[in-house]
């Protein structure tokens, strides 16, 4: 591994395929003005091609690393805007496991799998990130029922660092908007910790005469005041003995303090200090993790050459089962995809598929460098179509479906060449079960995944500029995408160009009549009263139903009776969930949608919720704006509101006469808004988990 991931201008022609639109967002560069005769309109928004921001460090909240003189006595006001880190969803708990429902049920429920990401990869900003940009092209994650431990990769610069020249900290904190995706699909969420880095290593193991340790102190701090879950720890240069028995120590005294607290440790540094890639565990690396009765770390990722040194990685499975643990708990078999993408030289599918018993858990390294290989196509609709279909063949396999997973073609002799053939790799879904949290009432996604060229409310467009900010994301389906009968890769898929709410609605284009879509794995004892609802757009009649699986096996079919279309041409089809539907737990929820004619529609919303526990937000309180800079007629503006229990999302409007212009949303209790315009006020709601939004509070823009 290295310190920093630099993108790959390498540029990959665009093949074909679809609409897309999108565009909106709170942050700076690259500014756009607003579209004026595009806002309000329920039509298809093709965005324009984005520009490219420049690199630097833009204005507002940004991401920084941390080094000695940080950590030493870091508290959360060290940190301008330190709260807008702050991840609002805690870590929710995963359903239990169930194989009836899993894509494949013969697939081993105990392989854990962790990557390393780069979080908004194509960001002109990684070197310190910003939580929520204008960055349209930029990477977010969708995929979260696979993971386990999603970890950032790339380093953050110092505060007082120069975007040429650094200096990195030692240690980063993960992105907080991937940290709530992560937690509200269950998975942990780690930031970094990489050495080499500036000064003395000694000086980060210093112990109190009390035998505390400052450094540990400061990360207990920040995992418990930003809501995240715990550090990768890559050491790659050598240290002293001396140092490395302290590192342990420090690893032992975080763990008594902050028992909750993850460490991955990187299969590097020996417990003696030695630099010595063991690529397998063993007697040399496995005291990293302690004893069952005197834990250090948690894990730990095993470098790239376990194909030579330890094949079928039977003898570190072994290593494991004697020095006291669980294979699939400790032990993260790396995977390089950063260099191999598509055509990785680990192929860890040879171990873990289904009807395998895997020796070791999985460990994925830039598991998004389809995205870093795709240069400016991200710019584009097409472009952005193309790598995100890419996406889904990895996590899905080549069919882009999770139930056929399973490579076409064996991977090349010596991997890392044919690195963007989908072909060539099973997908993450012929290792990994899919998992998820729900098991309760409400359900409700309109398809959102935190990044967009352009934003709706109600299917109408109320901006028109490019924005990411993945906190906003949503539980997209379980499975992307698992039909039945299969539909042909890019059948289904993410459409950029129109939308109910957010910036993104789910479509299907095929010569299929007729197709069930599987949507949610989940754990639901539903109640009297409870009703199921689909918004759809298409040019010609749909028939809708919401089909629930049971846990006995049997089925219960939900007829959603349509209403009248609204200007936007949007059809809400509704029915109530029957009582004979209610009497068994619930482990899946699809959605049968049939037509006379070959099926186009796109799907803007889906819910399940009981009537009576419809919950419309409060009014906000408390809200308020605090300028932070002036440019012409525009100002950035640090918002902020009371939180509340009942909301999902906050969205922040200007309006002006008669146009309402979006200006951002959070899951947060602040929000700086880069570009704010003059004149008019400024309006915030709340939406609840079931979409119900409260009445607005206003203030002077």
């Amino acid at each position: 591994m290295t310190s920093l991931s630099r993108r790959t201008l390498l540029r990959v022609g665009a093949v074909g395929a679809g609409a897309a639109a999108l565009g909106a967002h709170s942050s700076s560069s690259p500014a756009r003005a607003e579209t004026g005769s595009v806002l309000g309109t329920t039509e298809p928004f093709v965005a324009p091609a984005m520009t490219q921001a420049e690199p630097g460090f833009p204005a507002g909240p940004l991401s920084r690393g941390f080094l000695i003189d940080d950590l030493a006595d870091w508290t959360p006001e060290t940190i301008q805007y330190a709260q807008n880190f702050r991840s609002a969803v805690p870590l929710r708990e995963r359903i239990p496991h169930d194989p009836d429902t899993q894509a494949h049920p013969d697939l081993s429920a105990g392989t854990q799998y962790m990557a390393l990401e780069i979080d908004y990869e194509g960001s002109s900003y990684q070197p310190r990130a910003q939580i929520d940009g204008a960055e349209g092209y930029a990477w977010t994650q969708r995929f979260w029922p696979y993971y386990d431990v999603w970890g950032s990769w790339h380093g953050q610069m110092v505060e007082d660092s120069t975007y040429e020249d650094g200096p990195y900290g030692l240690i980063d904190l993960p992105n907080p908007g991937f940290v709530e995706m992560a937690h509200l699909h269950g998975a942990r969420a780690i930031g970094g910790w990489f050495w080499p880095r500036e000064g003395e290593f000694g000086a980060y193991v210093q112990q109190r005469e009390d035998g505390s340790f400052p450094v540990a102190d400061a990360m207990i701090a920040m995992r418990r005041y930003f809501g995240f879950d715990g550090f990768f720890i890559n050491q790659e240069a050598a240290i002293t003995a001396q140092d490395a028995e302290q590192l342990a120590e420090m690893f032992r005294y975080l763990r008594a303090e902050d028992p909750d607290h993850y460490l991955c440790y990187y299969d590097a540094v020996l417990p003696d200090g030695e630099l010595d890639y063991q690529n397998c565990l063993n007697e040399k690396n496995l005291p990293w993790l302690g004893t069952p009765k005197d834990r250090l770390a948690d894990s730990i990722f095993i470098n790239y050459d376990w194909p030579k040194a330890d094949p079928g990685l039977s003898g570190s499975a072994e290593a494991v089962r004697a020095a006291g643990f669980d294979p699939l708990q400790v032990g993260f078999a790396g995977v390089e995809h950063q260099k191999g993408g598509f055509d990785p030289r680990e192929v860890f599918g040879d171990l873990a598929h289904p009807g395998a018993e895997p020796p070791l858990s999985m460990a994925n390294f830039v598991s998004q460098s389809y995205w870093s290989r795709a240069g400016e196509d991200t710019l584009t609709v097409e472009g952005r179509r193309r790598f995100r279909t890419l996406e889904q063949q990895f996590f899905s396999g080549p069919s882009g479906s999770p139930a056929t997973s399973g490579r076409v073609i064996d991977p090349t002799p010596d991997g890392r060449t044919d690195v963007l053939n989908p072909e060539r790799y099973d997908g993450v879904a012929h290792m990994i079960i899919e998992k998820s949290t729900l098991d309760a009432l409400p359900i409700r996604t309109t398809f959102g995944i935190g990044v967009g060229s352009h934003f709706r409310l109600d299917g109408r467009v109320v901006s028109t500029r490019p924005w990411n900010n993945a906190g906003i994301g949503q539980v997209n389906p379980t499975w992307q995408y698992w039909t039945e009968p299969e539909l042909p890769v890019g059948e289904v898929f993410l459409d950029e160009t129109i939308a109910w709410e957010d910036a993104t609605s789910l479509g299907i284009d095929s010569d299929a009549t007729e197709v069930e879509l599987h949507l949610f794995k989940t754990a639901l004892s539903l109640r009297p009263g409870s009703f199921a609802s689909a918004r759809i757009r298409s040019p010609g009649a749909v028939k809708a139903a919401v089909v629930l699986t049971h846990d006995d096996g049997s089925r219960s079919q939900v007829a959603l009776h349509p209403g009248a279309p609204d200007e936007g041409g949007w059809v809400l089809h509704r029915g109530p969930i029957l009582p004979r539907a209610t009497r068994r737990t619930v482990t899946r929820v699809s959605l049968k949608l049939s037509s006379e004619a070959a099926l186009s529609l796109n799907l803007g919303e889906a819910l399940l919720v009981k009537n009576s526990e419809i919950t419309v937000p409060a009014a906000p309180t408390g809200f308020s704006g605090e300028v932070a800079s002036s440019d012409g007629d525009t100002r950035a503006v640090q918002f902020g509101w009371e939180q509340q229990d009942a909301a999902e999302f906050w969205d922040l409007i200007h309006v002006d006469g008669e146009q309402r212009t979006w200006l951002g949303r959070t899951r947060r209790d602040r929000l700086y808004v880069h570009a704010v315009p003059a004149g008019g006020s400024i309006q915030l709601m709340a939406t609840s988990a079931d979409g119900s939004r409260s009445e607005a509070a206003s203030t002077a823009a």
